[in-house]
């Protein structure tokens, strides 16, 4: 048994004959665009503001989707050695931009921050805010940082190192520190392109780790429904694993997403209940 999963032993035939056919990650991965209500999220955050409780669009985008999980946990496999996987714990990985004004290169780093299904939104905001506050410092360096200075001391190693921590993570003997603090070993992997002024991208899976959702969130622009009404939206490219559930599941999954942010204040509350992968 891996330290980060359970091999999940009910799921349809057809499901487990699929990573068979598709034995990389980036043999199976869909892509696609779609537009989340930004119109809606303000007024909820301009709200909390005037209560003295700040919050981003990236928190409330991260909440919906940790609900979403909550109650799909279909959202939360992964793929490895050809076998299907629930996920332990619930994991979102983000890069932060260093600050430093001596530099006139842009720093950056990553950070991994663990969820409960049962986590609010203000259990959220306060677990990213508490891992951006560490990471931006520029003097600061977080267990990845260090990980990757090390193996890029070694001369003529790193590839060697990488490929033996790959076969260790295949056949599920990877330590639990090391998937702790690796980044590509998460449930949802996120990059906020609009911080760089930039649009939406497509970002591809990793096929070290485990990976199986990565979000790229674009600078909100503005879209003009049927009815000629102007609304804000963010775009944001999704690249997926078809693997880890059906087409349909992933569609009821981001339909749920977007209905959270529609009304955010339903993330305030604990959910009722919190549904388990089958067996």
């Amino acid at each position: 048994m891996r330290p980060d999963g359970r091999k999940l032993k009910t799921v349809d035939p057809f499901f487990k004959i699929v990573p068979y056919l598709m034995p990389k990650r980036y043999d199976a991965q869909v892509f696609f665009e779609t537009d989340l209500d930004y119109t809606s999220a303000k007024k909820y955050i301009n709200a909390k503001r005037k209560e003295g409780i700040k919050l981003s669009f990236m928190s409330v985008f991260i909440a919906a989707y940790v609900r979403t999980v909550s109650q799909m946990p279909e959202m939360n496999r992964f793929i490895m050695n050809r076998k299907i996987y629930a996920r332990n714990e619930l994991c979102v990985s983000f890069a932060i931009l260093k600050d430093d004004v001596t530099r006139d290169d842009i720093m950056e780093t990553t950070a991994k921050v663990k969820f409960e299904p049962t986590d609010t939104i203000f259990d959220v905001t306060k677990k990213m805010e508490d891992a951006i506050k560490v990471n931006r410092n520029a003097e600061e360096t977080n267990f990845t940082d260090k990980l990757a200075k090390f193996f890029m001391g070694i001369p003529l190693l790193p590839g060697a190192i990488i490929g033996f921590l790959k076969a260790l993570d295949k056949i599920g003997l990877l330590p639990k520190f090391l998937l702790d603090g690796i980044p590509f070993h998460t449930s949802m992997f996120i990059t906020n392109m609009a911080s760089i002024n930039m649009g939406s991208v497509y970002h591809h899976l990793y096929d070290f780790g485990t990976t199986s959702l990565f979000v790229g969130m674009g600078k909100m622009r503005d879209k003009t429904k049927n009815e000629g009404q102007k609304r804000r939206v963010i775009p944001i490219g999704v690249v997926a694993d078809e693997r880890i559930c059906a087409g349909a599941t992933f569609a009821k999954a981001f339909g749920l997403t977007k209905k959270y942010l529609a009304d955010p204040t339903v993330l305030e509350t604990p959910p009722e209940s919190v549904r388990e992968d089958i067996k």
